[in-house]
């Protein structure tokens, strides 16, 4: 919906990218190595090899979606009155987007200077655990911790300073804005998604590399709408005080003015949701009562009892009605109650409880968070 009403507007261009997606694209990809980078032990240099390919799709990606939303018919307008082709600009981009791919020179001593602060890391860590018993006070422990800590950041900054010889973000940036300025674009809404979903240690290279200069260097050209999980939005070198946050979660969301009506606000997004989607889907005078069984509960009753059962997802409230219309055949019976109850115990056996049980897949609030699976399906 954000980027639809970005595009409203000939002067704005919105842009969509998955970040999990291509991370995990990369993840995949074969790596290759190089004589400059032979100071780097071998896991450094896969490590290294997975964000080069990373931020190459990413600006593959950018690519796509510039090609994508700038040559439509109210932009093909304003490509006239600036006496361009739409092939001469498509030539242009193609250009722009060949040369920051093309490698810089690789200093040898900047990767050299990445191995030894993984030594001293390792050694750090080494120290750290073989003193910890040792270091029972607090300020020993405190220091032997932000010893750690202090190197691991340094890690990050060194990966981040080895990419900066492949690829030239600040002209990249720079270029890019003037490229688009031509056609009268004033503002790039760049979407991120999933971003939270890739390892820490990656997140941070991603914003260090990508994310802080375009969005502090840019004159507020580049705009980011980042979604992230509560508890892993971690943006180093980003001013938290020009960041505006906006939660999802119902509690959250709604405890801000007045936490006595939390449920009630929460219910009635529940309601607004499933009319919308009911008058978008069936018209706008869908009668809901030729979907769910009103004489034996109101409307309100059950958007109450969609509520508790999906916690204001809608991808669940979907699946929750999914369920459901199996259940009434159909729709040959209404929706009721009861169905919805058999609904949700459905979900859960499908979707939660294998999860818990089969050490499939669990998703962890944020980085430093671990429970056990039993503690989570006893939960």
């Amino acid at each position: 919906r954000f980027q639809h009403e970005i595009r409203k507007k000939d002067n704005k261009l919105s842009l969509y990218i998955d970040v999990k997606a291509l991370f995990e694209q990369s993840k995949k990809s074969s790596f290759s190595t190089n004589d400059s980078e032979s100071a780097l032990c071998h896991e450094d240099i896969e490590r290294l090899n997975l964000y080069r390919d990373f931020i190459k799709k990413v600006i593959d990606e950018v690519k796509k979606e510039i090609k994508k939303n700038i040559f439509t018919n109210h932009l093909l307008t304003l490509l006239g009155k600036q006496g361009l082709s739409k092939q001469t600009f498509e030539n242009n981009i193609d250009e722009l987007f060949k040369e920051i791919q093309l490698a810089n020179f690789i200093d040898i001593t900047v990767t050299k200077t990445s191995s030894q602060t993984n030594s001293l890391k390792d050694e750090s860590i080494k120290k750290g655990s073989a003193t910890a018993e040792l270091l029972l006070t607090k300020q020993g422990v405190t220091s032997s911790l932000n010893e750690e800590i202090h190197n691991e950041n340094k890690s990050v900054e060194e990966f981040t300073q080895i990419l900066g010889r492949y690829f030239n973000i600040i002209d990249f940036m720079n270029q890019l804005k003037e490229l688009l300025s031509l056609v009268s674009i004033d503002n790039v809404f760049i979407c991120l998604d999933d971003m939270s979903e890739i390892d820490k240690q990656s997140m941070e290279v991603f914003t260090e590399f990508i994310i802080a200069p375009l969005n502090n260097l840019s004159d507020e050209y580049f705009k980011f709408k980042i979604s992230l999980y509560p508890g892993r939005d971690y943006l180093p070198s980003i001013d938290r005080q020009k960041v505006k946050t906006y939660s999802l979660d119902y509690y959250d969301l709604y405890s801000v003015g007045n936490i006595e009506k939390v449920e009630e606000s929460a219910i009635k997004y529940t309601s607004r949701l499933i009319e919308k989607r009911f008058k978008y889907y069936f018209g706008l005078d869908v009668n809901m009562g030729d979907y769910f069984d009103t004489n034996s509960n109101t409307m309100e009753y059950y958007y109450k009892l969609l509520f508790q059962i999906s916690s204001n997802v809608p991808r669940i409230v979907g699946k929750i009605l999914e369920l459901a219309l199996i259940k009434t055949n159909s729709l040959e019976k209404k929706i009721t109650k009861k169905i919805l109850q058999e609904s949700a115990k459905q979900h859960y056996i499908n979707d939660i409880e294998y999860v818990l049980t089969k050490s499939e897949y669990v998703e962890y609030k944020s980085y430093d968070e671990a429970f056990e699976q039993y503690h989570l399906l006893e939960l």
